[in-house]
């Protein structure tokens, strides 16, 4: 579990005792920091159902790697 740590000046985040971010000067980008730490843990390696090649996958209903994302949204133009 992420908290975050700080007062006045800088805020950063920690899980458990050691310190996991850079420093912020507000609260509001600590938090956003955890938001992006938490989706990254999140992240698990997929097959593209396109090209087949691995990629960083945000869950089931990401299936698609960018690349193959890209022209398949360029071909509905």
């Amino acid at each position: 579990m992420f908290d975050i740590r700080g007062s006045g000046h800088s805020f950063a985040v920690f899980q458990t005792d050691t310190r996991v971010s850079r420093y912020y000067y507000s609260k509001e980008r600590a938090e956003a920091a955890i938001i992006r730490m938490v989706r990254m843990q999140r992240l698990t390696k997929r097959p593209c159902i396109s090209c087949t090649s691995t990629f960083p996958s945000e869950g089931p209903h990401n299936r698609m790697c960018d690349p193959c994302r890209r022209s398949a949204c360029e071909g509905m133009i």
